[in-house]
């Protein structure tokens, strides 16, 4: 594993920075090609950070407290979908705003 070698502040330090580099490449985005190639590279970055932070935590924490942890973040990890389900509403109604204007300005 790179983490155990390299070290944990310095491996995670290079991977979030590369999954913040890709993801802010998204903003100049101009094909389906390049959407699908920064989708690989930020699942790649993303693959490496998770593990990494959990392998970190049982550096500091023993194993009762590491998988207490776990779960209540599992639990609390949920209530985010309240918001989502705004934010997709949100986005519909926007969507279909823009549409109905644009084929309002069409005729």
């Amino acid at each position: 594993m790179v983490l155990v070698r390299v070290g944990g502040p310095l491996w995670l330090g290079v991977i979030v920075t590369l999954w913040g580099v890709v993801a802010t490449c998204f903003a100049g985005l101009s094909s389906a090609g390049g959407f699908y190639a920064l989708r690989l590279l930020l699942g790649l970055a993303e693959a490496g950070t998770f593990p990494g932070l959990w392998y970190m935590l049982t550096q500091f924490y023993t194993t009762p407290e590491v998988t207490a942890y776990e779960g209540t973040h599992v639990y609390l990890k949920h209530d985010d979908v309240i918001p989502g389900l705004w934010y997709m509403l949100l986005q519909y109604c926007t969507a279909h705003e823009v549409q109905r204007r644009a084929a309002t300005a069409q005729t």
